[in-house]
């Protein structure tokens, strides 16, 4: 006897083959099926989990350094904070400059009035010669940024008035 197996259990995957495998090599099929072609990008809509896991890492750097240029782990500038953040969920907002993250967002048609804003949302700072600032939104007047030399990574009110930018970036 000791022929018989008793179902699963065993840590191989696949298997080995139920029946003999065919003299001649069969000719490889395509993956079944077309495969989906990527989805274009949806119109701006709640980025959801996303928003929930820059914010998540966001205030994770809570009193951390600011510090131009600064990209993590432990330092941060304002655009750095915004691009990591952001990355953690998988997401390119653009790269490590304001301008460039607003310029993003408006390539990819991600841009939303200022008064729909929601938690995640990025808000841009501009003083008519340029971008100087952005932050992540948490709700409401509510934002979470690496705010300027010499301070730390922080949630505060919002600030800067007219320089505030009247679209915000919603990444997604």
């Amino acid at each position: 006897g000791g022929g018989s197996s008793s179902g699963g259990g065993g840590s191989s995957s696949g298997g080995g083959a139920s029946a003999p495998a065919p003299g001649p090599q069969q000719p490889s099929r395509p993956a079944p099926g077309p495969a989906p072609a990527p989805a274009p990008a949806p119109a701006p809509a709640p980025s959801g989990n996303a928003a929930q896991v820059a914010i998540s890492f966001a205030k994770a750097q809570l009193g951390e350094s600011y510090i131009l240029g600064g990209a993590g782990p432990n330092v941060w500038d304002c655009s750095g904070l915004v691009m990591m953040a952001y990355g953690a969920a998988g997401i390119d907002v653009g790269s490590h400059s304001v301008s460039s993250q607003y310029n993003t967002m408006q390539a990819r048609g991600r841009l939303v009035p200022f008064s729909q804003r929601q938690a995640g949302d990025i808000i841009f700072w501009n003083d008519g010669s340029g971008f100087y600032h952005d932050a992540i939104s948490l709700g409401g007047n509510t934002i979470i940024a690496a705010p300027k030399p010499g301070d730390v990574v922080k949630i505060q009110g919002l600030w800067g008035g007219s320089d505030i930018m009247p679209y915000v970036g919603r990444p997604g």
